[in-house]
């Protein structure tokens, strides 16, 4: 409980310091670095619960049946 909070503690001004005072480039970089992170935490999650997500694209078939 008490980690929750002294992140919390940090986390929140450094997010609206971003928001409200960094550049869009800066604001874009990190909000792609976080989607990548919860992507990863996403995959590790449900590989655990024995799911298979893909893990690369394949080409469609463009052949007619």
């Amino acid at each position: 409980m008490i980690k929750r909070v002294a992140t919390a503690v940090v986390l929140i001004p450094l997010v609206l310091l971003l928001v409200l005072k960094a550049p869009l480039y800066a604001l874009a970089i990190v909000a792609g670095a976080v989607a990548l992170l919860a992507i990863a935490e996403f995959l590790k999650l449900v590989t655990h619960y024995g799911a298979r997500p893909w893990l690369r694209l394949r080409p469609c078939s463009t052949e007619r049946r």
